[in-house]
Parts: C-alpha cells; sequence; structure tokens
C-alpha cells in the first residue's frame, strides 16, 4: 500500500483508468486517460513517459491554470492495437455467442430463398384475340389538306445591362509550413510524424539532422519512439547545447493570437515568432503546426 501511495505521489494527479479515475497504469497504457480536460481523452505514450508518470507533471501545458478546453492533439494517444483486449468480458462473450447466431439466421434465409425461387411457375394459357377482317373493297381513306403554321420571329430586344459589383477583398491569413517543412530561414527545424519502423537514426539521416540533436531538442533521453509522435527536427549543422526544451502546437479550429499561445504556455511571444518566422501582429490560422519554446 506505501508503494502505490510513492507512485501516486510521483505521478500527476490527474491521470487515471478509462474504468477507474481513482487508479492507474504506472507505464505508458492505452487505458490511461487526462481527467484535466473538458472530455477525459487517451494520452500519448511519449507525454505519458516524459510529464504525466514522472515528477515532471507539472511541465505539462493541460496542468497549467490557465489551461481550458479539450486535450491537444499532439497529446493524444497514437495507440491503435489491443482493443479487443480491453472489451469487458461479458462483451466480449456477448460478441462470440452473436457469430453462430448470425450464420445460422443467414443460412435459414439462403435456403427460404431456394425454396421461393425453386418452385415452378405457373403457365398460364393464351388469350386469343380477335382479327379484324378489312374488305377488298373498301375504299381508301381521302387525304385532308393539311395547314402548316410556321411561327414568326419577335423582333431581337436589347438586353439591359445589370452593374456587375466589384469584390471585395478580405485579408487571409497566410498558412504556415506543413510537416517535414522547413519553417523559415530565421529557423533551421520542422515538425515530423513519426511513422511505423522509423528509427532516430533513420529520421536524423533522412532531414540532415543528428541522434543527438533530436534527442536534445525533444528531451527524449532513453524514451522510445512511438507511432505518431511529433518531433522537432533540427535541421543542418544546429547547435543544440543552449536550445530551449519544445512543445508542439496546433492552432485550434476558433483560431489564436501569439500572445494567447505564449501565455498558455508561460513562455516569451518574441521567443514564438522568431522559432515560426512570424511578423509583429501576423494571424494564425487554423491548423497551424507551430514550435513552442519553453519558458
Amino acid at each position: 500500500m506505501t508503494e502505490k501511495k510513492e507512485i501516486r505521489a510521483k505521478a500527476c494527479p490527474y491521470i487515471g483508468r478509462s474504468d477507474d479515475p481513482e487508479s492507474f497504469f504506472a507505464f505508458p497504457a492505452p487505458a490511461n486517460r487526462c481527467f484535466r480536460v473538458d472530455k477525459p481523452e487517451g494520452i500519448a505514450g511519449s507525454h505519458q513517459a516524459r510529464f504525466c508518470l514522472t515528477a515532471r507533471f507539472s511541465e505539462c501545458p493541460v496542468n497549467r491554470p490557465s489551461f481550458t478546453g479539450p486535450l491537444p492533439v499532439a497529446l493524444r494517444s497514437s495507440f491503435r492495437r489491443g482493443r479487443w483486449r480491453h472489451l469487458k468480458r461479458s462483451t466480449r462473450i456477448g460478441l462470440i455467442l452473436l457469430v453462430p447466431i448470425a450464420i445460422a439466421a443467414v443460412t435459414a434465409v439462403w435456403w427460404f430463398w431456394e425454396d421461393i425461387a425453386g418452385a415452378p411457375t405457373p403457365m398460364t394459357a393464351p388469350t386469343p384475340t380477335s382479327v379484324e377482317v378489312i374488305s377488298k373493297a373498301t375504299s381508301p381513306p381521302t387525304p385532308t389538306e393539311i395547314s402548316i403554321l410556321r411561327p414568326t420571329n419577335p423582333p431581337p430586344s436589347t438586353p439591359t445591362p445589370v452593374p456587375t459589383p466589384s469584390p471585395q477583398l478580405s485579408p487571409t491569413p497566410t498558412p504556415g509550413p506543413g510537416m517535414d517543412t522547413i519553417i523559415g530561414p530565421a529557423s533551421p527545424f520542422l515538425i515530423h510524424k513519426v511513422e511505423a519502423g522509423e528509427t532516430l537514426f533513420f529520421i536524423a539521416t533522412t532531414f540532415n539532422s543528428s541522434v543527438e540533436a533530436i534527442t536534445t531538442a525533444n528531451d527524449l533521453g532513453d524514451l522510445p519512439l512511438w507511432v505518431d509522435d511529433l518531433l522537432i527536427i533540427p535541421v543542418g549543422d544546429v547547435n543544440v547545447v543552449n536550445l530551449p526544451l519544445f512543445d508542439v502546437y496546433q492552432v485550434p479550429p476558433e483560431g489564436t493570437t501569439v500572445l494567447q499561445v505564449a501565455e498558455l504556455f508561460n513562455t516569451d511571444p518574441e521567443a514564438i515568432r522568431i522559432y515560426n518566422n512570424l511578423g509583429e501582429g501576423e494571424e494564425l490560422p487554423a491548423g497551424r503546426w507551430l514550435i513552442v519554446p519553453s519558458g
């Protein structure tokens, strides 16, 4: 009991299991949920290992007093396997029993259809039709005159010109760089989503980086990579010794500003502009990805 209390004391107070919010798995697991957000969500395995299950949970952006809303997309779980294993035992038994019942129902319908399709169709005798006999003495009909009315063309009408309204241009935010695209000349970084089978060495070779630079920029340590994890990749010869730690943030559908993002992560708005190659007062379109240096 004492050991369980020590594990709970070191972990985030808002982490809990999907079926029991008061307990949690002490390792990254699909059943662990974040109960700090509006709707409990599964947490990415790498985020659980870095923050939720360690004494660093207070550094999580969701755990800050100013945070409201759902769990950010970058922190949501990407687990795809093991869903059958996490179903309740009664649910699994019910699903297993449904299989033979469904097979029996399909077989019964097929037999019934075969009986209907195989039954002979009754033949009906053809009904005799009357034949009209035309006498040879009948004189042919006399043709009548047909008057053809030709349409008269109406005089052409002159269309009245309709004034065309001049279009009014509204300013649109400039979309940011996409995944695997360098943010800008002043910020040699890009955001990469980990795919199945990738390793740190493969990612570093692909983007002209190094394993040490990627590990330092993302504070990975000895943590494993998880599919769909978002990594900050320093491209080229970047000195990462004095770099801050980074978080990845996606602008929500309702939009936001640099000042609001800086307040959410408790960091300097000017640093966000520098690392994301943003101008003063530039709008942030919905869906844009940002790298956010820690404060």
